[in-house]
């Protein structure tokens, strides 16, 4: 990170400057945040404790250099552990009266309302679209309370609430500037409610309370900062997909089971069932895995095929493997392009749609509206178009193809409709396609006002 930040080293992402070891500098500020406990317990109890030191403190530089607002964060709520179960603590509240309690308990409160606003100060865009996704969702959790959308399905399902809010209902300006194609929600608990329902929100808000009364009945400070950081944390980021995090976390969680009291014992019947029946599950899920492998490693393979020109022998190899590779959208989307290229647009659509149902990545409409052009199908592939546009308000090439799909087909009033909304958008990256975008949608107009 020190070497990515001085230009020495390049970063592992196109779009953060320094990112450490993964692309996402957010998983790597949430993960050493999280050892941060770790090594305050060494520096108390090891003999090398200047190592530590030297540890920690690199650490804390580290985090500076990512400004990653979910790390600062859950380091309040580490800070906030660690001085709740301190002795001063414990003497304050026995000591004084409850007026100062009070008080106490208010100077708290402002300070972390302050906290909060200055983190939301620091990037306001930001923070401003998370709020409205936040919105989305739960108007989605609302819509679908119970069973949910499914698993895997929080992209998909979203960006379709998304399209529909801008095209269907009232929407604000700092809305449209700061909505975009989104991958997740920001907030594990919002993600679980919508994907497995209240079901699914339970048993995630459950595995936190269940860790954090263990840590709290065996008194152990460490994993109840790490724990409650990482619950926190969540409220405000993707913490499910951080791996690192989570193998520290649940590493944790095994620590804390070991060590409680609570034993129970079954009948050795119920044992050999319960061993056999989880041992099938396995089975079966270890199958089914091997044959999505297998479909991925085909997928890599017709890559490479269709690299060299190949489409015939790409097409026939996705062919046969398109039943193993389950409901694996970039294995329908790359088998959907090879059909495309082999100019067999109506058979591409088929599988382009089957790939829909279980996202709703622009790239994939936009191929689609290609299909449609081809095949003459014209309103099929405006009707495309604009799901793109409705889903980022702020895209100008959706627009831009529409614009010009409808000089093709002599929709003169439609084309100069659309050319004024390409005038008007303000892109949130100004590039030179933009600007070509903009140019084109401007000729357009002067020639209709001559």
């Amino acid at each position: 990170m020190i070497g990515q930040s001085l230009n020495i080293i390049d970063s592992y992402s196109k779009y953060f400057p320094v990112s450490g070891t993964n692309e996402n500098p957010n998983v790597n500020a949430i993960f050493i945040l999280c050892c941060i406990p770790i090594l305050i317990g060494k520096i108390k109890d090891s003999n090398r404790a200047w190592a530590y030191k030297v540890l920690l403190g690199c650490i804390l530089l580290f985090l500076f250099i990512l400004q990653c607002r979910t790390a600062y964060i859950g380091g309040i709520v580490i800070l906030s552990v660690y001085f709740l179960s301190s002795k001063y603590i414990h003497r304050f509240r026995r000591k004084n009266n409850y007026i100062k309690k009070g008080l106490s308990l208010l100077l708290l409160c402002m300070v972390i309302l302050f906290a909060g606003i200055y983190l939301y100060q620091i990037k306001k865009d930001s923070a401003d679209g998370r709020l409205f996704i936040w919105k989305l969702s739960a108007e989605m959790i609302k819509e679908n309370p119970l069973r949910g959308y499914g698993y895997g399905l929080f992209e998909r399902n979203y960006n379709l609430k998304q399209a529909d809010y801008f095209s269907n209902q009232t929407s604000t300006t700092a809305e449209h500037r700061n909505a975009s194609f989104v991958s997740m929600a920001y907030n594990d608990y919002l993600e679980e409610a919508i994907e497995g329902g209240i079901i699914g929100f339970l048993c995630y808000l459950g595995f936190f309370i269940v860790l954090g009364r263990l840590a709290i009945k065996q008194k152990d400070i460490e994993a109840l900062s790490i724990v409650s950081a990482v619950a926190v944390m969540a409220l405000f980021n993707f913490i499910y997909a951080a791996i690192t995090t989570w193998f520290l976390l649940l590493s944790y969680g095994g620590i804390l089971l070991a060590a409680s009291n609570n034993r129970f014992s079954l009948p050795i019947t119920l044992k050999k069932v319960s061993a056999f029946t989880f041992c099938c599950i396995a089975i079966l899920l270890l199958y089914h895995q091997c044959r999505v492998i297998n479909a991925q490693i085909g997928l890599q393979k017709s890559i490479s095929l269709i690299k060299k020109d190949q489409l015939e022998e790409a097409g026939s190899l996705l062919a046969q493997l398109l039943e193993q590779a389950s409901t694996s959208e970039a294995f329908l989307t790359q088998y959907a392009n090879s059909l495309a290229r082999q100019k067999q647009y109506q058979e591409a659509i088929v599988v382009y749609q089957k790939a829909t149902l279980y996202t709703s990545n622009p790239s994939l409409y936009y191929r689609m509206a290609n299909c449609y052009t081809h095949l003459s199908q014209y309103d099929d592939a405006l009707r495309t178009l604009n799901t793109i546009a409705a889903i980022i308000p702020t895209n100008l090439r959706s627009r831009y193809q529409r614009m010009c799909l409808q000089r093709h087909i002599h929709d003169m009033e439609g084309a100069w409709q659309t050319a004024w909304e390409i005038i008007n958008i303000s892109p949130k990256v100004s590039n030179k396609k933009a600007e070509q975008y903009k140019e084109q949608a401007q000729k357009l107009l002067e020639y209709y006002n001559k």
